[in-house]
């Protein structure tokens, strides 16, 4: 008995040392510690794939005014702004955005069979010339393929979400544009299926499914011209990730074994 507790605790720690306790796995970041550049720590810029990347750059605030709307944080003391400062060269005119990446983020988290989940909050301030998006990369046998959702430019009526793969554009959801903080969602089932929700409302499915949700974005689309107020607000940043029944099982014996033990 003491031989099988020592290697479900072994197990246990093995897991956890290498990032596959999942049920345990919650990656946040609300922004609250303050830095020095155009980055908070675990935060990059993304290259554009299409044209001259554009360029974007954080700052944190504990509260600013826009559009007549003060914005104080959604969670903690502080909140960050994406702003683009170059406007890059994009080969589509529709389609212009800056974005930044996690590289803090656990990919092998983010594994289909562990049910991973990414959320963000963002403000609506109410104007059309920039909109913020939860956009991820998922893993397909596809070279590339992207999920996105949130606001659109120009677009003042009602938030919006795209699967790449599915080849239809853009879908409107019902959910309608309100001044303040509101949730983005896409979670992924042990299918493969991605969920997309907006203030924890099921607004719609991937018709395709993927092998894990990676490639974080947080974006701003903007206006060709219009760059330079193209700004939007992010807080409380989330991932995480459920562990498969064969993790449980292995931790709720090594728990049980653990309390007899005692």
């Amino acid at each position: 008995m003491k031989k099988l507790i020592t290697i479900c605790a072994v197990v246990t720690m093995m897991l956890t040392a290498n990032g596959f306790v999942y049920g345990a796995y919650l990656y946040t970041d609300s922004f609250e510690a303050s830095w020095v550049g155009d980055y908070a720590a675990g935060w990059e810029d993304v290259a554009y794939r299409h044209g001259d990347a554009s360029t974007s750059v954080m700052t944190q605030y504990s509260s600013v005014t826009v559009n007549n709307n003060t914005i104080a944080a959604f969670a903690g003391e502080y909140f960050t702004g994406l702003k683009v400062t170059n406007a890059g060269t994009p080969e589509s005119s529709t389609n212009w955005w800056g974005a930044i990446a996690s590289n803090y983020l656990n990919e092998n988290a983010m594994a289909k069979e562990y049910s991973p989940w990414i959320s963000v909050a963002f403000y609506d301030t109410g104007l059309t010339t920039s909109a913020a998006q939860l956009a991820t990369v998922p893993t397909s046998d596809d070279d590339w393929t992207d999920t996105q959702i949130g606001e659109r430019v120009n677009r003042p009526d009602h938030y919006w979400y795209v699967e790449a793969a599915s080849g239809s554009g853009w879908l409107e959801t019902t959910v309608a544009r309100t001044t303040g903080w509101h949730t983005l969602k896409q979670a992924m089932n042990t299918a493969g299926y991605i969920s997309y929700y907006i203030d924890d409302i099921l607004v719609g499915s991937s018709t395709k499914t993927y092998d894990s949700l990676t490639g974080l974005y947080l974006m701003t689309q903007f206006n060709p011209g219009e760059f330079a107020d193209s700004e939007v607000y992010f807080d409380g940043f989330q991932a995480s990730s459920i562990p498969e029944p064969a993790t449980i099982a292995v931790l709720s014996l090594g728990g049980l074994l653990l309390r007899r033990k005692k």
